[in-house]
């Protein structure tokens, strides 16, 4: 938005996580200077995932046993957890998310 610029007009051949992760990264890459990133997504699982979860900690240096384990405990139990984490403003890559069913 800064420049204007298009930088990754699509995600991926599929809507799987790991097309949504390799889009998010390739977007990161185009600029190694940038020191924080803002996505705005709506709520589909993709954009919430496990992957997703797991890179940013580790971006951010964040021990990934902090995280706990999808579906049982942590950060990773439920999906209001992970979109949380997510969006946490400190972070280096953030997610904001736009009020379900607007899109």
């Amino acid at each position: 938005m800064v420049t204007g610029k298009l930088l990754a007009p699509r995600a991926g051949p599929t809507r799987t996580e790991e097309d949504f992760l390799a889009h998010v990264q390739a977007v990161i890459a185009t600029d190694q200077e940038v020191t924080r990133w803002h996505f705005v997504c709506d709520n589909l699982n993709i954009h919430q995932s496990e992957a997703l979860v797991r890179w940013v900690a580790e971006r951010d240096g964040i021990v990934q046993k902090n995280l706990g384990k999808k579906g049982e405990y942590g950060i990773l139990a439920l999906m209001p957890r992970r979109a949380a984490f997510l969006s946490d403003p400190t972070h280096h890559v953030v997610f904001h998310y736009t009020p379900k069913h607007s899109s």
